[in-house]
């Protein structure tokens, strides 16, 4: 009789674990999606940051050139 209710304390307790893991797999699942956004988001600005940088280096440059052919 204690074996059957330990058991059936068991199956209950597995049943409630189950549930418990079903409601946590939608905000993981989340922050999955979150955190793949935001490594695309930071590669983006990685980009976009080279690219200001080269058209700042050019347009430090570019004074330079300029009054060297407008003088």
């Amino acid at each position: 009789m204690c074996f059957g209710t330990s058991e059936r304390q068991w199956v209950e307790a597995q049943v409630e674990n189950a549930q418990q893991q079903a409601i946590l797999m939608e905000p993981k699942s989340q922050v999955s999606s979150d955190e793949a956004h935001n490594h695309l988001d930071l590669h983006s600005l990685r980009r976009k940051h080279a690219e200001l940088v080269g058209e700042l280096s050019n347009s430090y440059h570019f004074p330079n050139i300029c009054l060297f052919f407008c003088v």
